[in-house]
C-alpha cells in the first residue's frame, strides 16, 4: 500500500515571536561579550591573554568548522576579504620581523579579527538569537553607565580598581578633562575606547530592542548607550553617536517618503561637491577638521589623514611594519585613523581588504528585499551601527576590545541575508492545502484518488461487497 498526505508548505524564515521553540544565546557568545568589560590580564606560560582572547581562543576551531562546513551559510566574499586580510597581515609581520618573533602577534590578530568574525558569523543563525545578543550587549553598557558616571564626576576609575583586587589589569591612563567631566576609562585601556565600544550597539538598540515598543522605552534602552558612549568625552566616537542619532530621527520623520534614504544620498553627494568647490581642502579633510572637539586634535588629525597616504604609497607591498612612520617632526606616533593604518602597517593589500569586507556587507544589507517588518527593523539596526563605527575610524584607531566587538558585530548580521531570501515576498503568501484528518492508504498512486472517491460517490450503496465488485479497496484511518 502506499501512503500519502498533505503537507502545507512552510516558510524557511519564522519571526521570533512565532516560534514555539526558544533559542539560547549560544553559551560562546555569551562568555564572550561578557569578557569583552572584564579587564583581568592572564599570563598563561609565555603568553599574556585577556579573556576575551581565551574565550576567542577556545572558539576559533569550533567556528572555523561551522563556517567552512556550510553550516553557516555559504561563504560570502566579504568572508574571503577577512582571511584576505588576516592572511596579508601575516606576511607582512614575517616581512618585517621574521618567522620566530612574528608566531605570537600573528596568532593574536588572528583571533581578534578573524576569529570575532567568525565567532558572530558562525553562532548568531536566526531572529531569535540575533535579538537576546542585542540584549547581552545592551547589559554591558548598563554594568559600565554607572561606573563612567561616578569616575567622569570624581577621575577616580572605580570599574578597574575593582577588578585590580582580582589581578594584574591594564593601567589607568594620565587624561585631560573635557567639558567639565574626566573621560570614562573603565575596563579598556584608553578612553576613547569606551565610546567606541558603545558605537555599534547604539543602532541595534533603538531598532532591535525597541522594535514594536512604545516611543518612551526605546527612547530609554538608547539614552543608556549614548550616555555610556559619550562619557568618553572623544570627538570621534561622539561624531559617530550624534550622526547615529541623526539617522535614526531622519529615518523616523520621513518613514513615510519611501526615497527618503536617495534624497539623504542626494544631500549628502552635493554637499560634498560644495564643500569641494568653495573650499582649497580636500572635503573629507575639512570633516575631520570641523568634528573634533578642539583644534589641535582636528589639525593633528588632518596631518595624519595627508602622511598616511604618504606613508601607504611609498610602501604598498607590505607597509612600514610596526616601526617609525614618516611624519612631521612635531607630531607624535600615535596614529589615530582605522581605516588607514591597516594598509599603513601591513600593506596596500590588507588596508583594501580590511575596507572591502564591511563594505561589500553594507551593500548587500542596502540592496537586499526584506519585506518581513521585523528583519527590515533588525536590518537597520545593523546598518546604523556598522555605518557609526565606519565613521569613527575616519577620526580614531581602536583596538582590544572594541576592535573584537566590531568584527563580531559585522560577522554577525550577515544571517539576514539568507533569512531575507527564504522569507515570503511582501503580499504574497503560502499557498492554502487543506490538511485531512486522517492518513490515506491505496494499493495505486495519490493522483487516482480524487477519481475514485467521485466514482464512489455516484455508484449506489451496497450492505455488503459482490465478489464481482470491480475497482480497488480504499480504507480510511479516522
Amino acid at each position: 500500500m502506499t501512503q500519502t498526505a498533505d503537507i502545507p508548505l512552510q516558510p524557511r524564515f519564522v519571526a521570533p515571536a512565532q516560534t514555539s521553540a526558544v533559542e539560547r544565546v549560544p553559551w560562546p557568545v555569551l562568555i564572550f561579550l561578557f569578557a569583552l568589560i572584564i579587564p583581568l590580564i592572564l599570563n598563561l606560560g609565555p603568553l599574556r591573554l585577556s579573556v576575551y582572547r581565551l574565550v576567542l581562543l577556545i572558539t576559533f576551531i569550533p567556528s572555523v568548522v561551522i563556517w567552512v562546513s556550510g553550516r553557516a551559510g555559504r561563504i560570502l566574499i566579504a568572508d574571503l576579504m577577512v582571511v584576505l586580510m588576516v592572511f596579508w597581515m601575516a606576511l607582512a609581520h614575517f616581512y618585517h620581523f621574521g618567522v620566530g618573533p612574528s608566531v605570537e602577534p600573528i596568532g593574536i590578530l588572528t583571533l581578534e579579527h578573524l576569529g570575532a568574525y567568525l565567532l558572530g558569523r558562525s553562532y548568531i543563525r536566526s531572529a531569535e538569537v540575533f535579538y537576546k545578543m542585542v540584549w547581552a550587549s545592551f547589559l554591558l553598557c548598563l554594568v559600565l553607565l554607572p561606573f563612567g558616571i561616578y569616575e567622569a564626576l570624581t577621575t577616580q576609575n572605580l570599574y578597574m580598581s575593582l577588578w585590580d583586587k582580582l589581578g594584574a589589569v591594564p593601567p589607568d591612563v594620565a587624561k585631560d578633562a573635557r567639558l567639565g567631566l574626566d573621560r570614562f576609562q573603565g575596563p579598556f585601556d584608553h578612553p576613547i575606547l569606551s565610546g567606541v565600544f558603545a558605537t555599534p550597539i547604539l543602532g541595534l538598540v533603538c531598532y532591535v530592542l525597541g522594535y514594536q515598543r512604545g516611543f518612551v522605552s526605546t527612547t530609554m534602552l538608547t539614552t543608556v548607550v549614548f550616555a555610556t558612549g559619550f562619557l568618553c568625552v572623544s570627538s570621534g566616537p561622539l561624531s559617530a553617536l550624534a550622526v547615529q542619532l541623526g539617522l535614526i530621527i531622519w529615518n523616523k520623520v520621513l518613514k513615510p517618503v519611501e526615497a527618503r534614504w536617495w534624497i539623504l544620498l542626494f544631500l549628502t553627494v552635493l554637499a560634498y561637491i560644495v564643500v569641494d568647490i568653495i573650499s582649497n581642502r580636500k572635503p573629507i579633510v575639512v570633516a575631520i577638521s570641523y568634528l573634533a572637539l578642539n583644534a589641535q586634535t582636528g589639525i593633528a588629525r588632518v596631518y595624519i589623514f595627508h602622511w598616511g597616504w604618504v606613508n601607504i604609497l611609498e610602501n604598498p607591498v607590505f607597509g612600514v611594519g610596526d616601526g617609525d612612520w614618516k611624519r612631521y617632526a612635531f607630531m607624535t606616533q600615535s596614529f589615530d585613523m582605522f581605516w588607514l593604518i591597516y594598509g599603513m602597517t601591513y600593506g596596500l593589500i590588507a588596508g583594501i581588504a580590511q575596507t572591502l569586507a564591511p563594505m561589500l556587507l553594507i551593500l548587500s544589507m542596502i540592496f537586499t528585499k526584506m519585506p518581513d517588518p521585523r528583519l527590515s527593523a533588525y536590518r537597520m539596526g545593523w546598518l546604523i551601527g556598522i555605518g557609526g563605527i565606519v565613521m569613527a575610524g575616519w577620526m580614531v584607531h581602536f583596538w582590544n576590545a572594541p576592535l573584537v566587538l566590531y568584527f563580531f558585530v559585522l560577522g554577525a548580521g550577515v544571517w539576514m541575508l539568507e533569512a531575507a531570501k527564504a522569507s515570503p515576498e511582501e503580499g504574497s503568501a503560502a499557498p492554502e492545502e487543506e490538511v485531512p484528518s486522517g492518513l490515506r492508504y491505496s494499493r495505486y498512486a495519490p493522483r487516482d484518488i480524487p477519481a475514485r472517491r467521485e466514482a464512489s460517490a455516484r455508484a449506489p450503496v451496497a450492505s455488503s461487497r459482490s465478489p464481482d465488485a470491480q475497482g480497488p479497496v480504499t480504507r480510511s484511518r479516522r
